[in-house]
């Protein structure tokens, strides 16, 4: 399927994403509206994969810094939100976007409403056999490494179902050259 480079909010897709500055943190975490706007639109416009937020609460914020993983730079996270976390908040799922990460490989709207898109599939439940839902952190469908992808092809399902995905993609992406690798 075609991918169509309308933004869920009325933004032109490659334009550099509003990112915050360190200067307007007053501490490690910022909300932003327009945040949150991309998530009520992304539900709304992807119910397929989505809907079940409807049904629990979602907070996103901006953060200073975004850390690493293993090595890479860490461009957000999604959690489920417990106990004192839950009572404070009043959300049951958090997702953070790493502002400093952001604007190193100068995210564009595009690429920022994907970054979303991807910590929302997170975002899942659990049912018990009474039918009751509890928000649940669902894994990534698929992990790769490319030596892996040279050596040994397509060897897993995971990777034949991620091939189908990645055929239907559109040709030419254009990507800046600081966000190579990077994003």
């Amino acid at each position: 399927m075609p991918h169509d480079r309308r933004c869920v909010l009325d933004v032109a897709p490659d334009d550099l994403a509003p990112i915050p500055s360190d200067d307007l943190f007053a501490s490690d975490f910022l909300p932003d509206p327009a945040l949150g706007a991309i998530v009520g639109g992304l539900i709304e416009a992807h119910g397929d994969e989505l809907d079940h937020l409807n049904e629990f609460g979602v907070q996103i914020v901006w953060k200073r810094k975004g850390g690493g993983s293993q090595g890479r730079m860490r461009r957000g996270r999604c959690q489920s939100a417990n106990g004192l976390l839950k009572h404070f908040s009043d959300a049951d799922f958090i997702v953070w976007i790493a502002a400093d990460t952001s604007r190193e490989v100068e995210l564009t709207n595009w690429q920022l409403e994907a970054l979303i898109f991807h910590e929302l599939l997170f975002a899942s439940f659990k049912e018990d056999k009474d039918g009751i839902k509890t928000p649940a952190i669902k894994p990534v469908d698929f992990e790769v490494h490319t030596a892996e992808l040279d050596r040994y092809g397509l060897w897993s399902a995971e990777l034949r179902a991620a091939r189908v995905a990645f055929d239907q993609l559109p040709l030419p992406m254009t990507i800046s050259p600081r966000q190579r690798g990077a994003a």
